[in-house]
């Protein structure tokens, strides 16, 4: 993998330069983290470069631009441009870079972690109304010319379909067929190209209703491919979906390079006064880890959930909302992120919140799951998998498990098949499985359902990922319920207060010098020399650093934010608070003193 980057910085006007040394801090950052160094180039573009050169974008920087890995951009114009020609405008240097370097594509994702929302709106960007000849303003009369080809709107929509392939398989193409010819070319050919995708699900949705239904109901929608003006106006009125557009990143995409800029403008009237916020250039820096230099971890790293966070629930900090809660053992709280995995698919995982381990949270997955099938998948179960972790004692214990199995396969319940993994280390009682059940095996409650089990040694890391695929495999044929019994044991006891070595010193001792998985599988590969024995330590230490660094982090935050899973479920209810039950208390007491009365 290539770990040298050439990146061309265009600042632009207004508030651009401020944001673009935030961004520039963050890839100094990030740089750092994932061991990449980069060569970093400074431009004119815009505005300033017209009080220099007299046009917005000069060959030389197109040059710069075109033998760059990727560009970064802030923000152009300003009032002090507007009374220019619009061939010399700020405005200008944008759609002539867009054309020269043939960024085709226009990716501005609309993401709220608050409640979920995650919508990518695809904007052909190198053609339509704002490029169309002939265009003019004379007298009393102005025109501009809309146009489409067939290639133009081809390339981008096999775009649009291969990233609905790697998301949630729904792309809406939004025109106006109704009365334009061009939009009706549009419709015409991204249905041609959607044979070719025949897991996608397409959509036609005219431009005015797409604007009611983004902000009427925007979980609808996964993928939007639209024209270029109205990817304009569309992405714009998004950023009230996700707080204010100075939060909205973009990619500008061709076939060889990328251009990464905020959705904002250059707010002319807070320039100079530290009063800019760089969320949508930062988050355009990460969008540029993704699309330009693949290192999705430094993108992942930018926008999803990290590890501080994490170690600030450990730290049990107090929680920065008011709610009626007293906290839960820390590993039991749960989110909702989206992963990409190494296929390149976007994967969404949902952490349920689990009160403990007596396997009350088996009904509230499945639950979730046919759900989410019947409103949301079409009723297809092979597109969402429910995965149940059980004790070994709870799974053998628990009645709710028999309950939850013996549903599996009917009709008003069936979710296509759960995977239920199950650590098998004693967690539940610090004794002999002889004398903690009457079965064989914890899992023999499969065998009331036919389900298949499979016991594997967990510390064979080979073997359990061999294991889990052949299980993922047999429950994506057969859709019914598949079990994978991973034998192993607890270094520690229950918890924090436990001692196994009381109630079983013998088996203990054993375990004490037992070598963990990670020891038992460096040796593995570096008896197959695969890596030596300094790389393996070396991939730990940098692990171990990174924790401690997060740790060191999480102890700097003075309170903790709960990420509610599933939030954009809930997003039009309002959470009570305790002055709502004493309002109701105090209303109760005073009613039921005037009827004393």
């Amino acid at each position: 993998m290539k770990n040298s980057f050439k990146i061309i910085s265009l600042p632009g006007d207004g508030i651009g330069p401020e944001i673009m040394n935030c961004a520039i801090n963050v890839l100094e950052l990030v740089a750092k983290k994932f061991q990449f160094s980069f060569e970093l180039s400074e431009c004119l573009f815009g505005g300033i470069s017209i009080d220099k050169y007299g046009i917005p974008l000069t060959d030389q920087t197109i040059n710069a631009c075109k033998n760059s890995d990727a560009i970064l951009l802030g923000a152009v114009g300003g009032p002090k441009w507007d009374s220019l020609s619009h061939d010399i405008k700020p405005e200008a240097g944008l759609l002539k870079i867009r054309k020269e370097l043939e960024l085709f594509t226009n990716l501005r994702p609309a993401i709220n972690t608050n409640n979920g929302l995650n919508i990518m709106i695809l904007r052909e960007l190198t053609s339509g109304i704002y490029f169309g000849q002939p265009r003019g303003y004379k007298n009393d009369k102005a025109w501009n010319t809309l146009l489409y080809t067939r290639k133009e709107v081809e390339r981008i929509a096999h775009v649009g379909f291969k990233l609905a392939q790697k998301r949630n398989k729904k792309l809406t193409s939004v025109h106006k067929s109704n009365v334009l010819e061009s939009s009706q070319l549009w419709k015409d050919v991204v249905h041609d190209i959607s044979k070719d995708y025949s897991d996608v699900t397409v959509e036609d949705m005219y431009v005015d209703n797409a604007a009611m239904q983004l902000v009427q109901n925007p979980f609808q929608f996964d993928v939007i491919l639209t024209q270029n003006l109205f990817g304009d106006i569309l992405s714009d009125l998004s950023a009230t979906l996700c707080g204010h557009i100075g939060l909205l990143p973009s990619a500008s995409i061709g076939e060889n390079i990328g251009l990464y800029e905020p959705v904002h403008g250059s707010a002319p009237d807070i320039a100079g006064k530290d009063l800019a916020n760089p969320v949508g250039m930062i988050l355009s820096l990460g969008m540029m880890f993704e699309h330009s230099f693949e290192i999705l971890e430094a993108k992942e790293y930018i926008f999803n959930k990290t590890y501080d966070k994490i170690f600030s629930e450990f730290e049990g900090k107090e929680y920065d909302e008011e709610v009626l809660f007293d906290g839960d053992v820390k590993y039991h709280l749960g989110i909702t992120s989206e992963v990409m995995t190494d296929s390149g698919n976007n994967v969404k995982i949902t952490l349920s919140p689990n009160p403990s381990h007596l396997e009350a949270v088996d009904p509230v997955v499945e639950g979730i799951t046919r759900s989410k099938i019947d409103h949301e998948l079409g009723g297809d179960e092979k597109k969402i998998l429910p995965i149940l972790i059980h004790g070994d004692a709870a799974i053998a214990g628990q009645g709710v498990v028999y309950e939850v199995v013996q549903m599996a396969q009917l009709k008003g319940y069936r979710t296509g098949g759960s995977l239920h993994i199950v650590i098998n280390n004693q967690v539940g009682f610090t004794t002999n499985y002889l004398d903690a059940r009457s079965s064989t095996y914890c899992t023999d409650i499969a065998k009331s359902t036919l389900c298949p089990v499979f016991h594997v040694n967990g510390d064979d890391i080979e073997a359990v990922v061999q294991t889990l695929d052949i299980a993922l495999r047999y429950r994506q044929e057969y859709s019914r319920d598949v079990f994978v019994d991973l034998l192993c044991y607890r270094k520690y006891g229950h918890n924090e207060g436990d001692e196994p070595k009381f109630t079983q010193p013998k088996l203990y001792k054993i375990i004490a010098n037992h070598p963990n998985p990670r020891e038992i599988y460096l040796k593995k590969l570096v008896d197959e020399n695969v890596v030596n024995i300094e790389e393996g330590n070396q991939m730990e230490k940098e692990f171990d650093d990174m924790l401690q660094e997060r740790l060191d982090d999480a102890k700097q935050i003075e309170k903790a934010k709960i990420t509610n899973f599933l939030e954009e479920v809930w997003t039009d209810f309002r959470k009570s608070k305790r002055n709502d039950f004493e309002q109701h208390f105090l209303g109760h007491h005073v009613l039921h003193s005037q009827k004393k009365d």
